[in-house]
Order: structure tokens, then C-alpha cells, then sequence
């Protein structure tokens, strides 16, 4: 599955939304919103599958705008998975993912 992600700062948090999917999560560190953001997609995968749906079938892209910061965004990491590379194990398996992540600001 295709998913591109830009993280950016959004007062006192940092923001993490995904492109191909409208999936967001929020955290007051970097790591903090890719524990976030990756909980978010592996629960929702999993709530789509139980549901007997293709996982994220149901999920419009994002915003126009999410994709330009996305464009102007620093390459953070070529992967997405990459970028969580160093997270603590979720509690539900994470969908394979293809896409890369950028921060802006």
C-alpha cells in the first residue's frame, strides 16, 4: 500500500498526515508522532480487515494542501517504515507500506 507522509509542527505538537490516505495523528515530539501515526494506520488496517474491508479502502486522500507541504518538505526518511524503524513493537501487526516521509518546518 502506497502512503507518503509529511510531518509538520502545528503549535505545540507535531503533526503527522498521510497523502494517498487521510490518516493524521499528533504527538508533542517526532517520536511521539510516529509511534502515533503508526498505531493509527496498523489499527485502522486492522478494524478495515475485521470489518471485511479492504484496509483503507474507505479512506479519501488528503487535502490538496497537505500534499504541496508534502512537496516543499526535507526527506526525512525514503520509507516510510524507515522512519519507524526505531519504535517499540505496536501490539497489532503494521500493513506493508511503500511511500516516503518528509517534515516541513
Amino acid at each position: 500500500m502506497e502512503l507518503s507522509v509529511v510531518l509538520f509542527r502545528d503549535g505545540d505538537f507535531w503533526i503527522a498526515q498521510g497523502l494517498e490516505h487521510d490518516i493524521t495523528a499528533q504527538g508533542r515530539t517526532l517520536q511521539e508522532v510516529k509511534l502515533a501515526f503508526m498505531r493509527t494506520v496498523a489499527v485502522r488496517a486492522f478494524v478495515d480487515q475485521e470489518a471485511g474491508v479492504e484496509p483503507f479502502s474507505q479512506c479519501e486522500p488528503a487535502p490538496t494542501e497537505f500534499w504541496e507541504l508534502h512537496k516543499t518538505g526535507e526527506q526525512l526518511a525514503s520509507h516510510i517504515r524507515e522512519a519507524a524503524r526505531e519504535l517499540p513493537p505496536l501490539g497489532v501487526p503494521i500493513p506493508s507500506l511503500t511511500g516516503d516521509c518528509r517534515i516541513h518546518g
